[in-house]
């Protein structure tokens, strides 16, 4: 029983200094707008791109007709390499801004222009 204790604390104080030390909410930056994607998180770290695992309905995504499936690669010339990088580029947008986005559709590369909604 001690051991499983010692485990058990042990853990939690690992979370607590990463949270204390701010490690966790350095790699979420604060975002202040929103596709409405729900992305693939296993395959985000190829390196290629943000593949995307669903588009949540009357959302910008949804409105400029981005599909499951569609691998995004840039927002406005930014390449997206990964989710990290997706939500950095993401952070610099605002309500109302327009964004070009570039992505894989099938293997073939489109290019989509749209703006983020306000709320």
């Amino acid at each position: 029983m001690t051991r499983g204790k010692a485990i058990i604390n042990t853990c939690s104080m690992v979370i607590t200094l990463c949270c204390v030390s701010g490690a966790l909410p350095a790699q979420q930056p604060k975002t202040n707008v929103t596709l409405g994607i729900k992305p693939d998180y296993w395959y985000t770290t190829s390196g290629d791109g943000v593949r995307v695992n669903d588009v949540l309905p009357g959302q910008t995504a949804a409105q400029a007709g981005i599909k499951a499936g569609d691998i995004i690669t840039a927002l406005d010339k930014k390449n997206i390499k990964n989710i990290f990088a997706y939500k950095d580029v993401l952070g610099t947008y605002h309500a109302g801004d327009s964004v070009v986005i570039t992505l894989l559709r099938d293997k073939k590369p489109m290019v989509i222009r749209t703006r983020f909604a306000k709320d």
